[in-house]
């Protein structure tokens, strides 16, 4: 379901029989119309094949909507920075997030091995310590002394 869609639920009064008549207020409907109009302009200025991104999408709400008033967009509420949108549209760019995703997840595993190596040498380090008669906890209460 788009922005447009959400909005127009929620800002259209319900009747008993479920269905959505007339907009809560004038500035509602002017909003949405004004955001269509928009979209269909874009679209014009593009070749067929084009989508708007969640980024266009944004600023041309932001735009019908009259733009961001203390941090907030009539419709959209607390601005969102462009840079991390809310997909509204499924897209091509859906399979470069999973590979960015599967970028991520194999960063996590690699820097999880490379800590639990580390890991296990402080343990070895921690052990050859106290065999050789060096007891640790005393070097952490007088660094915590020190360091105050």
């Amino acid at each position: 379901m788009s922005h447009a869609e959400v909005f127009e639920e929620l800002h259209k009064k319900k009747k008993k029989d479920g269905t959505r008549e007339h907009w809560v207020e004038t500035r509602a409907s002017d909003t949405y119309e004004d955001y269509h109009k928009k979209l269909e302009e874009w679209h014009q200025t593009q070749p067929l094949s084009t989508q708007p991104t969640p980024d266009d999408m944004a600023s041309l709400w932001t735009e019908a909507a009259g733009g961001e008033n203390k941090g907030r967009i009539y419709g959209l509420g607390v601005h969102q920075p462009t840079s991390h949108p809310k997909p509204l549209l499924a897209n091509s760019s859906s399979s470069q997030n999973q590979e960015q995703m599967e970028d991520v997840r194999n960063e996590i595993r690699e820097l999880k091995q490379q800590l639990d190596s580390q890991y296990g040498t402080f343990v070895k380090m921690q052990k050859f310590m106290r065999k050789h008669g060096h007891d640790l906890s005393d070097d952490e209460d007088e660094q915590t002394e020190s360091d105050v």
